[in-house]
């Protein structure tokens, strides 16, 4: 969840959130304002 909140140029609070209210962050990631950027190296 970490690194999809990456792809899209969320921080890893954002990811820790997608672990804990995966339904609800989903929902903002998919009709949000965020754009995909793909992979990010680590």
């Amino acid at each position: 969840m970490i690194k999809l909140a990456h792809a899209f140029g969320k921080s890893t609070g954002f990811g820790v959130d997608l672990i804990f209210l995966s339904p609800i962050f989903m929902l903002i990631l998919g009709f949000g304002g965020a754009t995909y950027e793909g992979p990010q190296e680590m």
